[in-house]
């Protein structure tokens, strides 16, 4: 009876089941990191971009994407070099430059969706695992970069929305704010960002 009842009913489980092709892109702001050096400020505009795959069973959705985001830090005012080898003074110049700190992001996630129609609203969590391509250790107020394989860990909340344009295609853009931990020069830090971006799904099942 078990076996009759589940031939039933699986059709219909299947219906209500989903696999999803994601691509996302946008733009993404961090903060300065904790304990930073004197002369250290958040970031400028900078990029980040994700690939993955989606499962959706009624409202959940739970899925994974890998990406490649870019933080950034600016760094401005007066940096000391020296001493000067004529007189033995130090030597204080004026500097201001970007330091660029991509990061390949690993990324599982769980969303709730609210559907209104073709229209739908979600909101959910993602914790992450983020290996630094080019992590950025500071010495002596000066960044110093370090070998590649420096890896830390964050989590994210996410909301966005979406709308169908067509069975199995989907538009959606997605509002995140998160929290990095990665290296420093004494000890590990932390950075909060935030990311706005626009993707698509595409429905695979």
């Amino acid at each position: 009876m078990r076996f009759l009842f589940l031939l039933t009913i699986l059709p219909g489980i299947c219906a209500a089941q989903s696999w999803n092709a994601v691509v996302k892109a946008g733009a993404l702001w961090n903060s300065r990191s904790t304990g930073p050096v004197t002369n250290e400020h958040s970031s400028p505009l900078n990029a980040m971009g994700a690939v993955g795959a989606s499962f959706r069973q009624g409202p959940w959705e739970d899925g994974m994407t890998v990406g490649l985001y870019s933080f950034a830090f600016r760094l401005k005012g007066d940096f000391v070099f020296g001493p000067n080898p004529a007189n033995g003074q130090m030597v204080t110049k004026y500097h201001k430059f970007t330091t660029r700190v991509p990061a390949i992001v690993l990324m599982p996630f769980l969303n709730k969706h609210f559907d209104t129609g073709t229209h739908s609203w979600y909101a959910g969590i993602a914790p992450a695992y983020v290996s630094f391509i080019n992590p950025v250790l500071y010495d002596h107020g000066l960044p110093q970069h370090k070998a590649v394989g420096s890896n830390g860990y964050g989590v994210q909340v996410q909301g966005g929305r979406s709308y169908r344009l067509s069975e199995g295609f989907s538009f959606f853009s997605e509002a995140a704010t998160g929290v990095v931990n990665m290296p420093g020069f004494v000890g590990r830090r932390t950075m909060m960002y935030l990311s706005l971006s626009v993707g698509i799904l595409l429905g695979v099942r």
